[in-house]
Parts: structure tokens; sequence; C-alpha cells
């Protein structure tokens, strides 16, 4: 049985796993699909799960790894991540965020993932206190015209629940219990709660999450647009990766998008902050001019050397934010992030330069700093952006170890 959901280039296999479409669907909002017997022999399915006796193995043709769930609330879970990539990859220019997103005033508060800063938990406390949710774990993102869109997918809380959340939190969640097994529990919400597949709205701020135990009243503060910039990347999902292209439009997004960090640890006290603070904010800020002037590549003939001379390879993405430098490079998924120094080395590598040469010039910058760990760091970064394909070894130049 093969099943065609709304907004994808092929079909999901269900071989022996009823269950977990029927559970699937009791699930989504908004998300429709139709059931066809067979599928062409000619294009294989975008997914594809299967019953093997006591659990359900789940596959995509890009991962090579077949996950294997014991129960049908976990073939759910993956399944649900797998249906989101495959949008992505069913249209060009697609890509989705790793992230929570709640609706207050018509806009979006998005909230990058982050380990352990309990985003679905949070997600679900500000829907117990109103607010529509777009999602807990991927939203659907066009960067380039700041809207996010939701996949119609409900809040997915991690079980047992901790012992400190609040009494009102409980009865909530109690209230709209879903479909749950021993590690994960869906919470099944009203529509004025839980935004339907399909349904967009326009980002009002982006907000970070830090969880910490010693903070006895939660504090929000405008945090760094490198910061914000990080975020985005490493929580995108994009079928070409961090693309120059996405991560302009990441850059024009976190300069029109107010950037925030919420630190907690009472999650009542978070809640009643950001249902306060947020509607207050003001546009972003004019974007400060970086402290990162860049070189550039130089296109002039090769000198003759003995040792090996780096250069910058040739349409490299680079964007200072801040005081950080941001590069992609033309494989998918070439990102790689660079402080100050780095910013320096790699303005260096505007013109063929040794690990040498680089080395002796921090050498005199740092007069108070190891010169062997210097010779070591600069190593390590030159193979790493080599590794990226950021850089490229001159080819008439000679062999020239690197200190890793």
């Amino acid at each position: 049985m093969y099943a065609y959901f709304d907004g994808l280039a092929g079909a999901v296999e269900f071989a022996d796993a009823q269950p977990v479409l029927d559970e699937l669907a009791g699930l989504l909002h908004g998300w429709h699909y139709r059931i066809a017997p067979e599928h062409p022999l000619a294009k294989p399915p975008m997914a594809s799960v299967r019953r093997y006796g006591d659990y359900y193995a789940i596959s995509v043709p890009w991962r090579e790894e077949v996950y294997a769930e014991p129960t049908v609330v976990g073939a759910v879970c993956t399944l649900i991540v797998d249906l989101a990539e495959a949008y992505v990859r069913s249209g060009a220019g697609r890509m989705c965020l790793h992230c929570a997103a709640v609706e207050i005033d018509g806009r979006l508060i998005v909230f990058p993932a982050s380990s352990r800063a309990g985003k679905s938990t949070l997600t679900a406390a500000l829907a117990a206190a109103g607010l529509r949710v777009f999602t807990d774990d991927l939203l659907a993102l066009r960067p380039e015209e700041g809207t996010g869109m939701a996949f119609g997918v409900p809040p997915r809380l991690r079980l047992p629940l901790a012992p400190e959340l609040p009494a009102s939190f409980r009865e909530f969640v109690a209230g709209q219990a879903g479909a749950r097994d021993s590690n994960y529990l869906y919470l099944s919400m009203p529509p004025q709660l839980q935004a339907a597949h399909g349904a967009t709205a326009p980002l009002g701020a982006i907000v970070l999450l830090e969880r910490k135990t010693r903070v006895t009243r939660p504090w929000l503060k405008r945090t760094e647009a490198a910061r914000a910039m990080r975020a985005l990347i490493g929580q995108s999902i994009a079928a070409e990766g961090p693309s120059p292209d996405l991560m302009d439009s990441f850059h024009d997004l976190i300069s029109a998008t107010p950037c925030l960090t919420l630190a907690y640890s009472d999650l009542d006290s978070a809640v009643e902050l950001l249902l306060s603070e947020l509607p207050k904010q003001p546009p972003a800020p004019p974007e400060g001019s970086s402290a990162i002037r860049l070189r550039p590549r130089a296109e002039t003939p090769l000198p003759s050397r003995e040792t090996q001379l780096f250069h910058q390879a040739p349409a490299v993405y680079a964007r200072p934010v801040g005081e950080r430098l941001f590069l992609a490079g033309e494989a998918p998924g070439s990102a790689y992030e660079l402080d100050l120094i780095g910013a320096g080395i790699w303005n260096l590598l505007a013109e063929p330069t040794s690990a040498k040469e680089a080395t002796q010039l921090l050498v005199q910058l740092f007069p108070d700093v190891d010169p062997g760990r210097i010779e070591t760091d600069v190593g390590r970064l030159l193979r790493d952006l080599q590794q990226q394909g950021l850089i490229r070894v001159c080819p008439s130049s000679g062999d020239e170890v690197l200190v890793v």
C-alpha cells in the first residue's frame, strides 16, 4: 500500500504497517494524502515502512541506515522526520528548520533547537497559555520571505515528565494526551492551539534557549547576530546544504528579525516573561558594521616556491557577521565559521600563502603564546578548510607537512 502526501514528489510505502499509517493519520492536522495499492516500478518510494516481526523498519533513499522501531509511536516519530525531509527534497529551494515555533499576535516566535533546552516542554506550556503551536520540532521555512509553514504535527513530550514540572502543566498534558508509548507522548490539541499543515505566518522573533538550573529569575536579552546565524545554519535542513543563497537569506532574516536569548529554569516564569515581553519587542536594530574586512581573492600568477602554498578556492561565499566570518563552498554542506583570528588567516589566503608564513605572522601578533601551539592551530585550521573544499593547494608548490 502506498500513500501520496500533499507536497511530496513520491509515495510512502506501508508494507504490513497499517497501524503506523492509522496512528500517523490521527496525529496530523490537515496534511492530506491519498492511497494507491500500487506504485510505479521506475520510481522508488520516498520512504518505506515495513513490518518485520516485532518491529517496524523505516528507510529512505538518502540514508544508508534502516531505523528499527519496536512500537507504532516510535515508528511514527521516525517517519515524521523523514516526511519533513522528503518535503524538502520534493521542490527546489525548500528547507526546514529544526526548531519550535508558536504564534503571538500573528507572528511566529522561533526557538532553534538546542540540546536539553526544553523546547518541546516550553512549546506545550505556551499552548497551555493559549498560543497556537506551529511546531515543536520541524518548521518549513522560507527565509527569503521571512515566513514559516506548519506541517500539522503536534508537540511530542519525552516520558516520564520531569518531576519538577508544575501541576497546571501536568493537568494540561493529561487533558490533551494523544498517542503514546513508554518513551514519548503526543499531544492532541484543538485547531485553535495547533496550526494545520500549510498554515503560514511571518517570523516575529528568533529566541535562543538556555536552560540553567541556577537562574532564579528568567531573563530575555538581545543576542549577537553571529550567534543567531550559527543557530540557523546548524539547525537547517536543505537538500543542497548551507548554500550561499541560503546563508544570504539567513543573514537578511536575522537583520530584519529581533534575535534574543531566553535563560530560564522555571517553566511558568519563562512563559510569563515571554508573554509579557515578546509583544513589546521593537524591530531588529540596524546591523552594525563588522570588524572583518575581506580582501578579494588574487588571481596573480603563482611565484616559484618550494614550500606548499594554500589559496582560497574560487567562488567561496564569505559573509562577515559581527566578529565572525561564515564561509560556504560550492560543495553541498561545506559551511565553516571563523573567529577574528581565523578571518585574518582567511584574508592571508586571498593570495598563495604557506603555513609557515601564517604561523610567523601570528607569532608576531601574539608573542606571549607558545609558537608551537600557534603552529599546531594554524595547521589544524588549514587542514579543516582544505577538507571542506574552501582552500586549495597550489599545484606548482612543493610539499610541506602540516602539523595537526
